[in-house]
């Protein structure tokens, strides 16, 4: 081979040389790894006490054993040996290794969820004493939790929010957390992030319950509006009906802290608020060896810690004690110690235990506590006896109470049977189990119409409940039928937010057809019988039809003809200016197909006007007029005709220009009345002229020439005139 390619080969050869030292330097430093004869030879100094401890080798050893005895504890730990392995666990230097203890408690329940319990009363001893391990574990576990959801590793973000609810009831972490984990799955929801709010609430509801019953509310209030609108799979849907079951046992069969793992007294424990948006640091260099030329003064500070942590008052060879105990757990003396320490811990954590239980255990007695059916059991007992009292018939004979007492008790137990129900189904039975007696359906009634103006916005259960409550009794129909005429008559007084939610609930009446039509005799529509609170009721009711049956099927329900003496007054059809007025309401409201019929009507009386009724006076007047005019054209002269006649034609151009904004007689009358007119003329125009032939002979010369010239003048207004008419 030439010189040059041999130097090449030797030169790369070095270099994979140098990069293997420096490999095995670097886990050397990381404490990975030590030489079998260098490890035996550190271990029989560190026995005879003759080891350097300030030396790399010996740092690396301690590091090594602090990690296996972490691990080991944490494996070793169950419910009932959690007493003697916390002791233990105090021997190694948490505060070195607080690192290696919170990953290895991470790793831990990542792969055994069924233990988070375990691990949580693990941590919620070791954050009373020391809080850093605390507040290092709850960010890990947070911004691994945000890192799983994100990347929807769907099995490790179940079992890290189970976590963190436990974190939250063994209160290392605020119920904030909590309400902020619920709320990232409601964000955006889906059956994986439904399914993974459904565990957290039942791992985490107890408390909640406690602690803040507002927010838990909200949450299940989320659960009912997924349930009812359908937006979750029917499996995930069966899983909130459990979780509905699980609330009205008050989360019995998923305790909040297990009485064997109750080992803190509330007092004692400090509380972590670290939330999902928070930038957090989880230092992950604590996991790494790093060497510490302060090794002896921190292993000496921890032992005087730990000394006040299990009442053992160190000695000066308390340190090194306790290095050997980590290093070997077969020594006799520090075996004997570590069972006197787990034997003095046990009992002071056995009496911290009996006072905090006993503390529990006075506050659940003097609050009051849910039964299975989500009722008080002091509020039910109570409204059992006023149902009873208002219902039942005292056997002596009828007690009129004049204060209203039952009825005001009677109204509180219908409220409080609604806002404890879950779903209407539930809220009907219990209501139907009050057995109301007849004459008091109103005020059932009345709570519903109540109950549901004062929520946020409509919630559909209103409706259902109201719906099978009408499709029961016919008096619960007539009274939401008079309840709809009150609310209309009294809508004035209510907010725009509860004036929606009454629309609504009698669309859904309306809809379903539980409530009949013939309610809507009671609107008028026009621009003097509503106001304005009442035009947005009729608008948010008749949009709400529309939107659940459509326009068409809607139309053809308004159009029904023998609906129509129900919606003569919703849709006039008599005076122009309601017409008027109910075609441009509806139309501005996007439902201008509805008022086909009555823009149809308005303009056929546009056409054809309804003859008005005329004074009496004025019809006086008009027949001594129209004798008079017919006086003065037979036996007037010629120029008293002629002015008649002209007077005649000007009144009627008058009356024609009047008649335009009155009603006029038809066309069939007008004809038969000119036709009499004309023969009325001829006649007169017939004996007018006999009766002059009769006076020609008689009279003379000069008086026939007279006569005949006012004949003549006369034919002629007669002539004029009916051709006028005739015009």
């Amino acid at each position: 081979r030439p010189p040059a390619r041999r130097r090449q080969q030797r030169h790369g050869a070095s270099i994979r040389w140098t990069e293997q030292l420096e490999r095995s330097q670097r886990r050397q430093r990381a404490g990975v790894y030590l030489i079998p004869l260098r490890r035996k030879e550190l271990e029989r100094a560190q026995r005879t006490g003759k080891a350097d401890k300030s030396s790399r080798e010996y740092q690396q050893l301690t590091w090594q054993r602090l990690r296996k005895g972490i691990n080991g504890l944490i494996n070793r730990a169950t419910i009932n040996n959690i007493q003697e392995v916390l002791p233990s666990m105090f021997d190694l230097n948490l505060v070195r290794g607080r690192g290696l203890f919170c990953k290895a408690l991470l790793m831990a329940q990542i792969a055994s969820p069924g233990y988070t319990h375990l691990y949580a009363a693990i941590i919620a001893v070791v954050n009373t004493k020391l809080p850093e391990c605390g507040e290092l574990l709850l960010s890990r576990v947070v911004a691994r939790f945000r890192q799983a959801f994100q990347k929807r590793n769907k099995r490790e973000a179940t079992a890290l929010a189970k976590f963190i609810a436990h974190l939250v009831n063994q209160q290392v972490a605020h119920e904030i957390v909590a309400l902020e984990l619920l709320q990232l799955f409601f964000l955006r929801p889906t059956d994986d992030s439904v399914e993974l709010a459904v565990d957290f609430t039942k791992q985490v509801g107890q408390f909640l319950t406690e602690v803040v019953p507002k927010g838990l509310y909200g949450c299940f209030e989320q659960f009912r509006t997924l349930l009812q609108e359908g937006q979750v799979s029917p499996r995930v849907g069966f899983l909130v009906e459990d979780l509905f079951n699980v609330r009205k046992s008050n989360f019995g069969d998923y305790p909040r802290v297990v009485k064997q793992l109750d080992l803190v007294v509330s007092d004692d424990q400090i509380t972590h608020i670290v939330q999902l948006d928070d930038e957090v640091n989880v230092h992950p260099e604590l996991d790494r060896f790093v060497l510490d030329p302060n090794f002896v003064e921190n292993e000496r500070t921890y032992g005087q810690i730990r000394g006040e942590i299990l009442g053992v008052h160190p000695t000066s060879s308390g340190s090194e004690s306790m290095s050997s105990a980590s290093g070997s757990s077969s020594s006799s003396g520090s075996s004997s110690s570590r069972s006197r320490r787990s034997r003095r811990y046990s009992s002071s954590s056995a009496r911290a235990s009996s006072r905090k239980h006993s503390r529990h255990s006075a506050r659940r007695r003097s609050t009051d506590r849910v039964d299975a059916s989500g009722q008080n059991p002091s509020v039910g007992d109570e409204s059992a006896n006023a149902a009873s009292a208002a219902v039942a018939a005292t056997p002596g004979g009828q007690v009129v109470d004049a204060s209203e007492a039952e009825l005001v008790q009677l109204r509180r137990t219908i409220y409080l049977t609604i806002m404890s129900s879950l779903t209407d189904e539930d809220t009907s039975h219990k209501l139907l189990q009050l057995k109301i007696k007849p004459g008091l359906e109103m005020e059932l009634v009345n709570m519903v119409i109540d109950c549901c103006s004062q929520e946020v916005s409509y919630r559909k259960s209103y409706g259902l409940i109201a719906q099978k409550f009408c499709m029961l009794s016919r008096a619960y129909q007539a009274a939401f039928a008079e309840a709809f005429k009150e609310q209309y008559d009294t809508i004035h007084r209510l907010e725009t937010n509860k004036l929606h939610n009454v629309a609504r609930l009698f669309a859904h009446l309306l809809f379903t057809d539980a409530l009949p039509w013939t309610v809507f005799e009671h609107i008028r529509m026009s621009i003097t019988e509503t106001t304005s609170s009442g035009r947005i009721f009729i608008k948010t009711l008749v949009q709400a039809l529309a939107e659940e049956m459509g326009v068409a099927k809607l139309r053809e329900r308004f159009l029904d003809p023998t609906m129509a003496h129900a919606f003569r007054n919703l849709l006039p059809m008599d005076e122009p200016r309601d017409i008027m007025f109910s075609i441009n309401y509806f139309t501005q409201i996007g439902l201008g197909k509805l008022t086909d019929g009555m823009r149809e009507r308005l303009e056929e009386l546009r056409r054809n006007p309804p003859p008005a009724p005329a004074p009496a006076a004025d019809r006086g007047r008009s027949m001594s007029r129209s004798t008079s005019r017919s006086r003065s054209r037979s036996y007037s002269s010629g120029r008293s005709s002629r002015s008649s006649s002209r007077s005649t034609s000007r009144s009627r151009r008058s009356r024609k220009r009047g008649r335009r904004s009155r009603r006029t007689d038809s066309e069939s009358s007008r004809a038969s009345s000119s036709s009499r007119s004309r023969q009325s003329r001829r006649r007169r125009y017939s004996r007018s002229r006999s009766k002059s032939r009769q006076s020609r002979g008689k009279s003379s010369q000069g008086r026939w020439r007279g006569r005949s010239t006012s004949g003549s003048s006369r034919s002629r207004s007669m002539s004029s005139s009916s051709r006028s008419s005739s015009r």
